[in-house]
């Protein structure tokens, strides 16, 4: 069995991902991508300080009327609801992760048992050389 090289070894890896993930885990890598952006945080700032100002009256001039008034219940709860649906997000892309993490683990394992049977192939090819030449062997315990 050839050696893979270093490249061939991701793309396996990433055959194995896309074999493993879901819908819903493509999903969640997607939303997840999106949600933990700088751009998503400035647009939820924006999003809550407009309605601040609306409902404020800040903007009646301008013919907005408020339509939450203060303490903002309907803010409050639109708040709660993306607080959630974020908090499901953020589940759902460590689920995906953690099959990610199994199958790396699986692959430093199967590659582990490889260099295992390598190693001690080199190590009987070295005995045998030994023999062969008739070389005294260096004292080592192991």
């Amino acid at each position: 069995m050839p050696l893979l090289t270093p490249e061939g070894l991701v793309r396996d890896l990433n055959r194995r991902f896309a074999e493993l993930w879901s819908l819903t885990d493509k999903v969640a890598e997607v939303l997840g991508r999106s949600v933990g952006t700088l751009w998503f945080l400035l647009l939820n700032a924006a999003l809550f300080a407009a309605w601040i100002a609306v409902n404020l009256g800040w903007l009646a001039g301008y013919g907005v009327l408020p339509f939450d008034s203060f303490p903002f219940g309907l803010l409050t709860l639109a708040v709660s609801l993306e607080a959630i649906f974020l908090s499901i997000i953020v589940l759902m892309t460590q689920n995906k992760e953690a099959k990610a993490a199994d199958i790396r683990q699986k692959m430093d394992f199967e590659i582990d048992v490889k260099a295992g049977h390598e190693v001690t192939k080199v190590l009987n090819l070295l005995d045998g050389l030994y023999r062969h030449f008739n070389i005294p062997r260096p004292k080592d315990k192991e």
